[in-house]
């Protein structure tokens, strides 16, 4: 008599890359398994990412890992196969956002700037995110060396890529002066 032993088939799964920009799409979009043999099909695979999350709960921009996992379903036989998880990549892109600066803005000679203000003129600040730092000027301080460009200053968060409208400015007024004899 001949003994045979049936050795469980190598195969893989491999996560998909996925490409998302911060705030929208799902991570995960599905598998690609590899290997299998007549005619068997994984119905599904769970998976997990090493991405971290923003307060909004949106995923961070940068490239992150995605895992897969617990292969079920289909026809398949877990025991007739020896799976290897492959992972994928979830890269998430910055979201791109354009801040116009509101108009009107000046000071009189030899006051504080007042806080320079903008709108969100192209695209959107998702759920709970907000922007820290804040808009600037061209520097100067004289009434005849303006207008004075506004500029995005330190206005900043790492997961919106921000432009801002160009051609709006702030202007320095003379200073009233009352001259009694």
């Amino acid at each position: 008599t001949n003994a045979f032993s049936v050795v469980a088939k190598a195969v893989s799964i491999t996560a998909n890359a996925v490409s998302i920009t911060y705030g929208g799409g799902n991570a995960y979009n599905g598998f690609t398994p590899s290997g299998f043999v007549n005619g068997d099909t994984v119905g599904s695979v769970t998976f997990a990412t090493n991405a971290s999350t923003s307060s909004s709960g949106n995923w961070n921009q940068g490239s992150w890992t995605i895992t897969p996992s617990a292969a079920t379903g289909g026809s398949f036989n877990p025991s007739n196969y020896s799976i290897t998880y492959n992972t994928g990549v979830l890269s998430v892109a910055k979201r791109p956002i354009t801040l116009t600066p509101d108009s009107g803005k000046s000071k009189v000679y030899g006051d504080s700037d007042p806080t320079l203000t903008y709108t969100v003129s192209s695209g959107n600040i998702i759920n709970m995110d907000s922007l820290t730092g804040s808009l600037g000027r061209t520097a100067g301080e004289s009434v005849t060396g303006g207008p004075y460009a506004i500029n995005a200053g330190d206005i900043a968060n790492g997961n919106y890529n921000i432009s801002i409208t160009t051609g709006k400015t702030f202007a320095i007024t003379q200073r009233p002066i009352t001259v009694t004899p």
